[in-house]
């Protein structure tokens, strides 16, 4: 399990850091305009982490784990062939903001929950802190990378290609 949280840390900050890149860089939005533009995905998650919960008490964590991680490869997918380089925001990049706000509020959670699910009542807090640290690595390392492969100027659409293909 922390090695899933791990890697989907690692691929939900590419993706989320990149936006602003994306927003700023090829479609010309400022600052404001672009936390604006990205809001509704990571607003959708708190709601989707609770119904996750609850249907995740009846049929285990496995399949919101994966039907999770598949809807937050979608975004990714989307987002690596559909926006294009004029500002389409409705109907380029809403929806795939939403799949992604999906997809974590599927994923995360039962990460969280799977990885200390089997451990003995006296290890859940420390098992608990691994994985949440374990996140939180890959959440950096994430970033850098995200850094590393667009923090430059005279950034081209193409440029975000091994960025969202990664995410897939």
């Amino acid at each position: 399990m922390n090695v899933a949280t791990f890697s989907f840390g690692m691929a939900f900050s590419m993706m989320f850091f990149a936006f602003f890149f994306y927003m700023r860089a090829i479609w010309h939005y400022t600052l404001p305009q672009a936390g604006l533009a990205i809001t509704p995905g990571p607003s959708l998650v708190m709601p989707v982490a609770v119904l996750s919960g609850l249907i995740a008490a009846r049929v285990g964590h496995r399949p919101l784990l994966v039907g999770g991680a598949l809807v937050s490869a979608s975004s990714g997918l989307r987002f690596l062939l559909v926006p294009g380089v004029e500002p389409q925001y409705l109907t380029h990049w809403l929806p795939g903001l939403m799949l992604g706000g999906a997809g974590v509020g599927m994923t995360l959670p039962s990460l969280s929950a799977a990885a200390v699910n089997r451990l003995p009542a006296d290890q859940y807090a420390v098992g608990s802190a691994v994985n949440q640290a374990t996140r939180q690595i890959g959440s950096v390392l994430g970033v850098a990378l995200t850094v590393l492969l667009l923090g430059h100027e005279g950034l081209r659409r193409g440029d975000f290609a091994a960025l969202y293909g990664a995410h897939v």
